[in-house]
């Protein structure tokens, strides 16, 4: 199992049609995760939709402007039509913060992001987002799971959220969920 094609440990690309899939790791994650669960989750994307997919790395020591590294990875696959953007725990919080201000990203997935932190700018983000929908996704047993209702005071119809059952915040002993969904 491999990517197309790896940028400095930053991006694993997997070429595809003009659809982008974007996934954001969490604050640490590699390109790979835990046992190549985002490779894996690139490949099985991939296969299904036949579109590009692309794995960020969120290193704990950096900050990210979500606008840049997508015109990046663009530079990079060429011309898309519409980006699909996956977060997960703080990529999804960079997602839900500054998702709105990148116009090709028309839904976004949210899993797991942190709610308290940076909460005015999680609420501002989801507000403003010109895409289509905003889908958050919180593990029963995430520590963000018991602020979910902070998603209510969102003044905006393109969100939809779900509770998964029996998750945690990595997804422990639950991988093949967390990649069949």
């Amino acid at each position: 199992m491999q990517f197309d094609k790896t940028i400095d440990d930053q991006y694993g690309i997997i070429y595809g049609k003009k659809e982008l899939v974007y996934i954001k790791t969490g604050r640490g994650g590699s390109i790979y995760g835990e046992d190549n669960k985002y490779l894996r989750i690139a490949q099985i994307i991939n296969s299904r939709a036949e579109c590009a997919v692309v794995v960020s790395a969120n290193k704990p020591d950096m900050q990210y402007n979500l606008q840049e590294e997508i015109s990046y990875v663009i530079s990079e696959i060429g011309e898309i039509s519409e980006i699909i953007y996956i977060g997960i725990s703080n990529g999804a919080s960079i997602g839900a913060i500054q998702g709105w201000q990148t116009k090709e990203i028309k839904n976004m997935m949210l899993i797991n992001g942190p709610l308290t932190i940076n909460w005015p700018k999680i609420k501002s983000g989801v507000q403003n987002f010109n895409g289509d929908n905003i889908h958050f996704a919180y593990g029963r047993f995430d520590p963000s799971y018991k602020y979910f209702g902070l998603l209510e005071i969102i003044n905006s119809e393109k969100y939809t959220k779900q509770i998964l059952n029996g998750v945690d915040h990595n997804f422990k002993g639950k991988v093949d969920s967390f990649i069949a969904f």
